[in-house]
Order: C-alpha cells, then sequence, then structure tokens
C-alpha cells in the first residue's frame, strides 16, 4: 500500500468498532475508528502518506469478535 487503501470488513452483529493501526511492537500508530455500525459489509479509506515504510497491523475489534490484518507500507 502506497498513500492509501480501502479496506473492507465484515461485522457479525451491530456493535461498537474499533479499528487501531498499529507498528510490529503493538505500539497503535493510529486510531482508525471508534463507533457503532450496523452489522454488514463496512469500507473504510486508510491514508498513510505520513508513515515510514514497513509492516503495520490493522488490528479490528467488534464485541468478542477480534481480528488482524497485516499491511505493507510502501
Amino acid at each position: 500500500m502506497k498513500n492509501s487503501s480501502t479496506i473492507e470488513f465484515n461485522i457479525a452483529e451491530s456493535n461498537l468498532v474499533n479499528i487501531a493501526l498499529t507498528d510490529p511492537s503493538g505500539r497503535t500508530v493510529r486510531e482508525v475508528m471508534n463507533e457503532f455500525l450496523n452489522a454488514g459489509k463496512h469500507s473504510i479509506t486508510l491514508d498513510v502518506p505520513d508513515l515510514r515504510r514497513g509492516i503495520y497491523f490493522l488490528l479490528i475489534r467488534s464485541g468478542n469478535d477480534n481480528r488482524m490484518i497485516k499491511l505493507s507500507v510502501e
């Protein structure tokens, strides 16, 4: 991913959704979203022109559902 990318994800049930971008050590680099979403398919545009090249992780938390997406910033 260079300057931005669209990330799609599904939410099984309506809930508060927290999405954070972390570095490999687990430090939160950016809070992307913290809001209530209805169940279903969603997408966000992640802008990263200010991040250094490297590996990052997008953590998606919704209720008891936690997912991690590995991202490579070029």
